[in-house]
């Protein structure tokens, strides 16, 4: 009552008296709406509360009843609101009749526990097939959205403490309960069969139609719009326009410096010549940024586009054109809620396939790339001029296999270099590089650290603190409220969505002063006030990790290169290409040329969207 709104006037103290008076009758109080209520709180008061009751009088029978069972202790205050608003009056017989029900809001060990003390025996086969989906739920949070049935046997019975209690039969039962889904002997959680098959039909249908509006002329005023913009494009990059232009669904794909944004520049302005409405969208904020500058459009991240528009709401029409860029990094989850707006609108998805798969589950962009039938072209050669022109050679080195000669990084003439130091070396290196880059005019915001490891000298932990703790000796800087390792002056990176204040994950920041529990910091252009309660929201971004570097782009970047069992050419390929004009790299020589050498790990991420999308494109051929 003192925390919700719909309580109005009734705070801590008002609360306090309610419980002191009614005890554990409170709830039968307000259901009866005792006169009691009325004389401690106030006509008006008690009315707003009242109504408020009714609202929530569900979520607290559960609450009461999660604490009568003795298991409150393994669901906790906010998830077990979460169960009551998503269930309602089902809620309890559900989970009494399925306690593993539960497995969509909490972990197995905790919901194991929780059937236990309901009485589900431990050889029931109600638990055996709720390990099945257990298993399935941990492949997701790998990436995977397909699995071997013996890899989900193995993980199963695992769960349920090495027994081989889970078998065909098991599996069987658990596609027929819907607890998983069957896909050529592959099997993946339901949630995440339903995106794929959601998408693959989209893109069936998509592909048969085509997009009439461009007409049969296409490349031909697409050739006139060149000559008149004084453009021009290669044979490639006009084939990519094209299919733009006249396909519902295209994909065009290229590594760094190939030229995917002079097709996008081409296609955004070829549609806006023939007056189609065009979204065009990103992963990241600072990919929405460079899109925004390339094109001279309005840009939107993905996630304020889905916060701002409903599934099936008309948002975009027939003739409207979408593009996403970065879309390498998009998942599942987002795609389908994507798709589930565009309606008859065309979608075009810009990508690097070189790059680090979704930091979410599943495979989008990469699994479209293998189907020969979706619309797409792949940029091959390099089309910029000067230091970018350096820097995707010496990507493409990383990423053929094909080590790149380095020089020093004080080379004047040199985009991309490399330094050699230990790893106890590795801070006071960085702070000599970022002097020499200060002194040839890149600001503190124009250079950021990207670190493949997060612990150990070179780690993510250890640069972020250091510098942390140098700014605060050297200004004497106060801390953000709850937090012991940001600071006033220090970069950050915002961790979470929140739609009120248009602060989204990824966005990165600078604190700019702190006064007792609040904290002014500077999003892009933005300043934004925040307190304590945020505290678990900001990270220290000194250093960032390839992956929340995934979709920015820095004119310099710093990458620390030492013996890594999760170092391979992909990383490195990906933080290479988030530089514009610089890239210095640091470390053990030897160790950057072997994981160059090395062949990449297999693309280890197993998908059913490929798989699904060739169904349905058969099947709507047929």
């Amino acid at each position: 009552m003192a925390r919700r709104p719909e309580f109005q006037g009734a705070g801590r103290a008002a609360a306090r008296r309610l419980a002191e008076e009614f005890g554990d009758d409170l709830k039968d109080a307000f259901m009866r709406r005792d006169r009691r209520i009325i004389d401690l709180l106030g006509e008006d008061v008690a009315e707003n509360a009242f109504r408020a009751f009714s609202i929530y009088h569900t979520e607290i029978e559960f609450l009461q009843w999660l604490r009568i069972l003795n298991i409150d202790d393994e669901i906790d205050l906010q998830c077990a609101q979460t169960i009551a608003r998503c269930w309602g009056d089902r809620a309890i017989p559900a989970l009494r009749k399925n306690p593993y029900l539960l497995l969509s809001f909490l972990p197995w060990q905790r919901v194991d526990r929780v059937a236990a003390k309901l009485g589900i025996g431990r050889a029931e086969q109600l638990r055996s097939i709720a390990a099945v989906e257990a298993a399935l739920n941990g492949q997701l949070e790998q990436g995977h959205t397909a699995s071997s049935a013996a890899d989900v046997v193995v993980a199963a019975n695992t769960l349920l403490g090495g027994k081989a209690n889970v078998t065909e039969e098991t599996l069987r039962r658990s596609v027929k309960q819907g607890g998983a889904a069957l896909l050529d002997g592959m099997l993946q959680p339901t949630g995440a069969a339903f995106m794929e098959e959601a998408i693959a039909k989209w893109v069936s249908v998509a592909i048969s139609e085509g997009y009439e509006g461009t007409g049969h002329n296409a490349a031909e005023r697409i050739v006139r719009y060149l000559h008149a913009a004084g453009a021009s494009l290669t044979e490639t990059q006009l084939q990519a326009v094209v299919k733009a232009l006249t396909h519902r669904f295209s994909l065009i794909a290229g590594y760094v410096g190939t030229g995917k944004t002079t097709c996008l520049n081409a296609v955004c302005d070829i549609a806006k010549g023939e007056g189609r409405k065009i979204q065009l969208l990103a992963v990241s904020e600072s990919a929405v940024y460079r899109m925004s500058e390339a094109t001279g459009g309005p840009a939107s991240t993905i996630s304020a586009f889905l916060q701002k528009t409903k599934p099936g709401s008309g948002c975009l029409a027939r003739d409207d054109l979408c593009i996403i860029d970065e879309a390498s990094t998009l998942d599942l989850p987002t795609l389908w809620q994507v798709v589930r707006r565009l309606g008859e609108a065309s979608l075009v998805l810009i990508g690097d396939p070189a790059q680090l798969p979704p930091t979410g589950f599943g495979l989008t962009f990469q699994a479209f790339l293998e189907e020969p039938r979706i619309p797409s072209t792949r940029l091959a050669h390099l089309a910029r001029h000067c230091e970018a022109t350096e820097i995707a050679c010496v990507a493409e080195g990383v990423r053929s296999g094909r080590p790149p000669a380095l020089s020093t990084w004080d080379n004047e003439a040199s985009a991309v270099s490399f330094n050699s130091c230990s790893q106890s070396d590795v801070l006071p290196m960085i702070m000599r590089v970022l002097s020499h880059l200060t002194e040839r005019g890149f600001s503190r915001d124009d250079v950021q650290i990207i670190s493949p490891i997060r612990s150990g000298n070179a780690g993510i932990d250890a640069i972020n603190a250091f510098f942390h703790i140098q700014r605060r000796i050297e200004r004497q800087t106060s801390l953000f409220p709850g937090r012991c390792e940001v600071g006033e002056d220090d970069p950050i990176v915002w961790e979470g969505n929140d739609w009120d204040r248009g602060l989204l994950t990824g966005a990165l920041g600078r604190v700019e002063r702190v006064r007792g529990n609040r904290a002014w910091v500077r999003f892009s252009e933005s300043l934004h006030t925040l307190t304590g309660n945020d505290r678990h929201l900001v990270a220290p971004a000194y250093a960032l990790s390839v992956q929340k570097a995934q979709g920015s782009k820095w004119p310099a970047v710093i990458i620390p290169v030492f013996t890594s069992p999760l170092l391979d050419r992909t990383l490195l390929y990906s933080a290479i290409t988030r530089a514009s004009q610089r890239v210095v790299l640091i470390g053990d020589i030897e160790t950057f040329y072997g994981v160059i050498r090395r062949k990449p790990k297999p693309a280890a991420r197993r998908s059913g969207l490929y798989l699904r999308t060739r169904m349905n494109i058969e099947s709507a051929q047929h």
